[in-house]
């Protein structure tokens, strides 16, 4: 699954690390086994996309694809 992954990613890569920067969004039930996996990682961000779910394991939400672009565009070109 999705969890097990992200959890062999983080530990080849060692983002694992409080310097790492891990972002994980996804819009599907496939994904909250990421959400989860990245729980407990300092600084992880999760993003379910599409309608606000309290079931959700994301921390936040994103309406919709363009809000994702947004997101990125910001995170790439930070106003200053």
């Amino acid at each position: 699954n999705k969890g097990d992954a992200v959890r062999d990613i983080l530990h080849e890569t060692g983002a694992t690390s409080s310097t790492a920067s891990i972002l994980f969004v996804g819009d599907d039930v496939t994904d909250e086994d990421a959400f989860v996996a990245l729980r407990p990682i300092p600084g992880a961000v999760t993003a379910r996309v599409g309608e606000p779910t309290t079931q959700s394991a994301a921390r936040y939400s994103l309406d919709d694809t363009r809000a994702v672009r947004e997101l990125l565009q910001t995170l790439v070109n930070p106003r200053t």
